[in-house]
């Protein structure tokens, strides 16, 4: 191939990665975006009802979006939510149910802010937050009672608690199967408590996931007559398998169904606790690598470019060299080295190091069968990031042409 073809489908691949970064920014929309926040306000006018719900509903949710960045142990150095801050960052909003009387109103808005805005907001505050959303999480709430344990089968009184959990307000989405007959063929119960992988894989696939939440509970009460919730959590996907066993105590005279609200309210907080631990994005740790990417054809190559931009601790993408079968990368991160596999990995693409170099692929299985495994893997520094030394590029008429 010419030096003007090869530069011919570098400007191709430019021109298509620039749309798909075009593209980026409605992830980022959605994220930055609250919605369903009821107000309810009552003054001497409808008119004067209105205005103080729209700007109370508004400083919810602000409160609300900066609450789903950052962590719970940080919500108290959060900034103060003046009128002024809430008209520097609110990019727009919409009101949807709108009812009113003389003196009332009531409505639900859906509020949407300006990320960058945002960003700077809890920069400048030096609060630590995450803004990557995770992939799909099957959870499949089984309920033992005595030797019997429960997934589709009714009652299933700890599947009906997952199914109540607010969980639009998260960056981790929790998919509680309805139990349909795909659901059924997928998994039962005991290959679920036994870890089935390929039972497991096959109800996260339907969901478009890799990941699978195994939560067991057990229902009892204390010597005072006091429930108790004993859970058991396993999760199987890209990272790997992580289990937690915990007791939930609830109050004197609450009820089971109470008892199992909380303790999935507990698990379900925990997961999105553990999610923005390992996505805390922090400005000041900026560091760069270099990796091989296999080429097919030209149109998976910029659909992979594509999706490696829009993951938010990814700050840059460049290809520095393309050959026949392989284009090599140069990728800008935040974080350290385990925070970007595991980013990469939780969006179904393995790094790996091979005969001494990165090669990032496409996942396609739980992690025992890629053998992902973060504390083997070398350090930055141990592996070669530089790509083979050419003196010109290689032809590429193979990832044109069948």
């Amino acid at each position: 191939m010419t030096a003007k073809l090869f530069s011919a489908v570098l400007a191709a691949v430019a021109v298509v990665g620039a749309a798909a970064l075009v593209m980026a920014p409605a992830g980022a929309a959605q994220l930055f975006t609250v919605s369903d926040v009821e107000v309810d306000s009552t003054a001497a006018s409808a008119q004067v009802a209105r205005e103080k719900a729209l700007a109370e509903g508004q400083r919810r949710a602000l409160r609300l979006l900066l609450q789903k960045l950052t962590l719970k142990s940080d919500h108290g150095r959060l900034p103060v939510i003046s009128k002024s801050l809430v008209t520097n960052l609110v990019q727009g909003y919409e009101v949807a149910d709108e009812r009113r009387s003389a003196k009332r109103y009531l409505a639900r808005l859906t509020v949407r802010f300006k990320p960058d805005a945002v960003r700077d907001l809890l920069r400048r505050a030096r609060i630590p937050f995450a803004e990557s959303t995770s992939a799909p999480v099957v959870v499949l709430p089984i309920y033992e009672i005595g030797e019997e344990a429960r997934l589709w089968a009714d009652p299933n009184p700890w599947r009906a608690a997952w199914r109540d959990l607010d969980r639009q307000r998260g960056l981790v989405e929790l998919v509680i199967p309805f139990g349909e007959l795909a659901d059924i063929a997928a998994i039962d119960a005991a290959q679920a408590l036994a870890g089935d992988r390929d039972r497991l894989r096959r109800i996260a696939e339907q969901y478009d996931s890799v990941d699978a939440l195994v939560a067991s509970a057990r229902f009892s009460e204390d010597a005072t007559g006091a429930p108790v919730v004993d859970v058991t959590v396993r999760r199987f996907g890209a990272t790997g398998v992580a289990t937690m066993v915990d007791r939930f105590p609830g109050p004197a005279g609450a009820t089971q169904e109470e008892a199992l609200a909380a303790a999935a309210a507990a698990v379900a907080a925990r997961i999105e606790r553990d999610w923005k631990m390992e996505n805390l994005l922090s400005y000041d740790n900026q560091n760069e690598i270099n990796f091989a990417v296999t080429l097919d054809s030209l149109e998976n190559f910029v659909a992979l470019r594509g999706r490696l931009e829009k993951l938010s601790r990814i700050q840059r993408v460049s290809v520095i060299q393309m050959t026949r079968r392989n284009a090599w990368l140069n990728v800008r991160y935040l974080g350290n080295q385990n925070q970007l596999i595991r980013a990469l990995a939780l969006r179904k693409m393995a790094l790996t190091a091979e005969s001494g170099r990165w090669v990032l692929r496409e996942m396609r299985r739980f992690r025992d069968e890629t053998a992902i495994d973060v504390q083997s893997l070398p350090e930055l520094d141990d592996v070669d990031s530089s790509p083979p030394e050419r003196s010109e590029p290689a032809a590429v008429d193979d990832m044109l042409v069948e």
